[in-house]
Order: C-alpha cells, then structure tokens, then sequence
C-alpha cells in the first residue's frame, strides 16, 4: 500500500500546485493558460486604435523610431548559445533604428553585449531556495510546466511598471524556457500592443525534453495553444519544426513563420584576438566546435586520433577542438589541442584558422544547431557524420560539404588521408547571406511592420 501511495506523490503535489497558481487570485492570462477561450478579437479592436494612432502620426512626419520590447532568460554573452540569438536579434534590431527595451533575469554590461537599449533586470528565484538535491526536485514539481515559469509574474509586474508610460510597438520573447511566452501574453493584453513569440527550439514534440508528469505534459500543451492562438506572430527556427506547429494548428498557420538562427558577420572580421595562437601552421588541422553530447563526442575523436597514430596521419594533420568538455585524453595530446570554451567571436575567428571542420551528433540528433550556420559562412570544407535530417538537408544547398554516415568514424582518418587535396581550397558558397543575422532582422521587422499594419 505505502509503495503506490509513494508513487502518487508528484502527480499529488503538481495537482495542488496548478490548483494554487491558477487559483482566481491570479490574472486572466493566467486563466487563459488553463485553456479558457481566449478574446482575441476584443483585444486586437482595442490595440488597434494604438497602431491607428501612431501609423497616422507617422505619415503626418511626427515619425518616431519603432519601440520594441525583447524579452529573454538572458542576455548575457557568457551563456553563449541560451543568448545568442536573443542578442543577436537585438543588436541587429537597434542597428535598424529601433528602440529597444530588453527584460532580463540577469545583468549583463549592456557595452559587452553590443546592445544599444534599456536593459531591466527581473531576478529569477526558483520557487523553493537552495541549490540541494530536493529543493531542485520539488521546484520542478510544483511549477508547470517548468520551474522558470515562476518568472513570468515579477517579469510581467516589472515590464508594466516601465512601460505603461511610454507604449511599445511590439513586444518579442525570445525562448527557450519556453514558459516565459506568458509574459508576452500578458503584456500584450495588459498594453494592447502585437505580441510575437520567438521559439528557438520546438516545443511538445521536442525529442529531447522530459516532461516530468504527465500534468507536466499537459500544461506545456495548454500552454503552447495559448502561445500560438495569442500571438501575432510565432516564428520557428527549421521549416521542419514549422510544419509540426501547422499540423497542430492549422487554423493559425497564416502568422506561423520560419526564421533561422544564423550567424553574425562581425564575428568573422574581428581581429581583436587570436584564439589559435600556438596551434602547428604546417599542419592540416580538423576542428570540431560544440558539446560532448554525454561523452559521444569524446569517444569519437578518440577514435580517429588513435586511427592517425596508427597510420602515422598525425605528421600531416591535427585536431583542434573547442567547447566546454575536459579534452583530450592524456594519450592523444600529441595529436590533438584543446581550445577551451569560446565565445561565438573566438570561436568563428577559430574556424578560420582550420582546414576542415567537422560536424557530428549522436543518435536520435539531426538537428541544425547554431554553429551549422558559421560552418558554412566560413568558406571551408565541412564534414558531417550522422544522421541524415534538416542538418544535411541544408548543408546540401551549398558546395564543400559531404555528409558520411555513422559506421565511417574508424574509415575517417584513412578517409582524410586519400582526399586531402579536395581540403586544400575555400568554398564561395552564394546565398549564405540571407542566414546573416542583418538579413534575419531584416526578415522579423517586415514581419512585424506588415503586421501592425494589417491589423491596423
């Protein structure tokens, strides 16, 4: 008896938490959340007579530069991939003219970030202290459908308070956690301005999150429902992912949009630094940027530097890694260098110094993950090995890539050795500009000027 009652816990406690959190006490975003109807139309009347008002003043010459609010988890470079695209995005937009209000959990120097903007910091405090075992456990059980959703209502407090003065545009949340789309809801409702929501990940049918109860499950769909229905506009960074969202929700396809995460020009022309300094100049040098992915990727390059040993490959070529995993294995330091882990600068200023770069995932992973994009910008000779997915369905539009399969890793220093040549050269590869986060941007404010006036 005590072993099912045990095992009733967490649906128990995530019961009494929805029950709490979506009490009456709360707002009507928040009873939007459990899947009550939504009055959509009654809040566009209402925020259209804002963009009336500002669209007339505009074309009377009383123009004033489109203020946008941005919020995210972080916009702290030192979290690399979490902020990329969040700063990326708003670099851009701020180069564009914009006004830019940014609501945070963290404080980054808005001068490291590149940002021309108001930054507001909101802390994040997880809803029960403390870094143990069990306060990180009942977190995760108490708040649905993630514990950061516990964010969203200082957040949304905090934004209200400075921006009822002064109304923006638009309001964007840039995500994952992808929870904090509440916030957008419900300062779109509150203020009356377009909401659009920007998922750098999928969300329900992404393989690679695990929802800890089925409530947990459930709220996440409720909550994604509310995000789509709500929003102006949802943008998704594959047309892969896009296409699950259309299915799901195809009486909302029209504003469902697929805007790519890319890679940032300026990365490539700095030459503050070099992070390659030491590295051996009359070697051909195989470079992998990225995760261990739980070891996989230590255990592969492990492969192939024994391979070079044993072929003698390593006179003519050397590994170059860079990423937050402890490598190399103390036998194969000879053969391979370490860089660390790099910021997305350092990283692509790395890139240049190779001769081939290399790209890989474990099992189940053919995503397009964030570097693809600054592989490609690069010009060199990309090697990928895995499974075939959207990653080689985009790295098949452009010359100098060849995609091997999974059995290849012990045939890949022979495989190096018999068609070194075809590395030797750079790939011009047209059309990559329009992955440039300048073009993305460009992309999202068309997106959002052709919105506001539609739904003027």
């Amino acid at each position: 008896m005590a072993a099912p009652l045990a095992a009733m816990l967490p649906y128990a406690a995530t019961l009494f938490s929805s029950l709490f959190l979506f009490s009456g006490r709360y707002p009507r975003w928040q009873a939007a959340f459990l899947g009550k109807q939504i009055d959509r139309a009654a809040h566009s009347s209402t925020y259209r007579v804002v963009i009336n008002t500002r669209l007339s003043a505009e074309r009377k010459g009383r123009s004033r530069p489109m203020k946008l609010v941005i919020v995210s988890m972080t916009f702290d470079p030192s979290s690399l991939a979490s902020a990329y695209r969040a700063l990326k995005l708003a670099k851009y937009l701020a180069r564009a003219g914009c006004e830019l209000e940014l609501v945070s959990a963290d404080s980054p120097d808005i001068h490291v970030t590149e940002i021309n903007g108001n930054l507001l910091r909101i802390p994040y405090r997880p809803p029960l202290r403390g870094s143990s075992l069990a306060a990180r456990l009942i977190s995760r059980l108490l708040v649905l459908p993630e514990p950061q959703r516990a964010w969203v209502k200082p957040a949304v407090r905090g934004a209200l308070a400075r921006l009822r003065a002064d109304l923006p545009d638009a309001v964007i949340v840039t995500s994952p956690p992808h929870s904090i789309q509440l916030v957008g809801v419900a300062l779109a409702q509150e203020l009356h301005v377009p909401y659009f929501a920007d998922l750098r990940d999928d969300w329900i049918t992404n393989e690679q999150l695990r929802w800890h109860t089925p409530l947990h499950r459930f709220a996440a769909r409720m909550c994604e429902k509310t995000v789509v229905s709500f929003a102006s506009g949802v943008f998704l960074p594959t047309e892969i992912i896009r296409s699950r969202f259309v299915e799901r929700y195809p009486q909302w396809s029209h504003r469902i949009y697929t805007l790519t995460n890319g890679y940032d020009e300026d990365d490539f022309n700095a030459i503050d630094f070099d992070p390659a300094r030491g590295l051996p100049d009359e070697k051909m040098i195989l470079m992998y940027s990225g995760g261990d992915y739980g070891g996989f990727i230590t255990s592969r390059l492990s492969i192939l530097a024994k391979r070079m040993k044993e072929i003698g490959l390593q006179r003519a070529w050397h590994i170059v890694t860079a990423g937050p995993a402890d490598w190399p294995p103390a036998q194969y330091r000879d053969v391979w260098t370490h860089l660390g882990l790099l910021s997305h600068q350092l990283s692509a200023q790395a890139l240049l110094k190779a001769n081939v770069l290399l790209l890989a995932f474990p099992l189940g992973v053919g995503a397009v993950s964030l570097k693809i994009y600054s592989y490609l910008r690069s010009g060199l000779p990309i090697v990928y090995i895995g499974e075939c997915g959207a990653a080689t369905d985009l790295l098949g539009r452009f010359d100098g890539t060849f995609v091997l399969e999974r059995h290849w890793w012990p045939k890949l220093a022979d495989w190096l050795d018999e068609n070194g040549p075809i590395f030797l050269s750079n790939y011009p590869r047209p059309g990559i500009e329009e992955y440039s986060f300048h073009s993305l941007t460009g992309k999202l404010l068309e997106i959002i000027k052709w919105t506001r006036s539609a739904e003027s």
